[in-house]
């Protein structure tokens, strides 16, 4: 899945979800909104990098950051399922494989929680890699067939998506 950059899984703009609309916020929550954006994007730059512990050092300080400050974010889990993502990738390149589970264990449990059904996908498919590459293989399957199930539950989603958008347009 990994090598394929099969699945569903497209990076959003972390403005979109993190920060509230204009007026809602005081200056402090804006500053602190500010400093978990940049950390976010600094571990997911040291990721690109190969600098795998750099990521997890600034992915577990924006998780840190964004645990005290939930009430100064949009959606505060949104976040947090980030930072846990990212985490769950650097340690799963470092060989940290048990902990790279909990983290992606993590992202799946904020994203059943909140009927998040992309990132749900995402962490099924990075769970059954990492059970792969700890030579799990039973496990991983049971994984990959929840995987493949939400994928074409997500397709079907999209195609019900699209079909009322066209039936309203027209």
């Amino acid at each position: 899945m990994r090598e394929a950059g099969m699945g569903p899984y497209v990076p959003i703009p972390s403005q979109r979800f993190i920060e509230k609309g204009p007026g809602q916020s005081t200056d402090e929550e804006i500053a602190a909104v500010d400093g978990i954006i940049v950390k976010l994007k600094t571990a997911k730059r040291h990721l690109k990098e190969k600098a795998n512990d750099m990521a997890l050092s600034e992915f577990d300080e924006a998780l840190k950051e964004i645990n005290a400050n939930e009430e100064a974010l949009a959606e505060a889990w949104k976040a947090q399922r980030k930072a846990h993502r990212g985490r769950g990738a650097a340690l799963e390149r470092l060989g940290r494989y048990g902990e790279a589970l909990e983290a992606m264990q993590t992202v799946l449990s904020l994203s059943v929680d909140h009927d998040d059904h992309s990132g749900e996908t995402d962490a099924l498919g990075v769970i059954a890699d990492i059970y792969t590459d700890m030579d799990q293989l039973e496990i991983a399957s049971e994984y990959y067939d929840r995987y493949f199930q939400s994928l074409q539950e997500e397709d079907a989603l999209n195609a019900a998506k699209e079909a009322a958008e066209t039936a309203l347009a027209a």
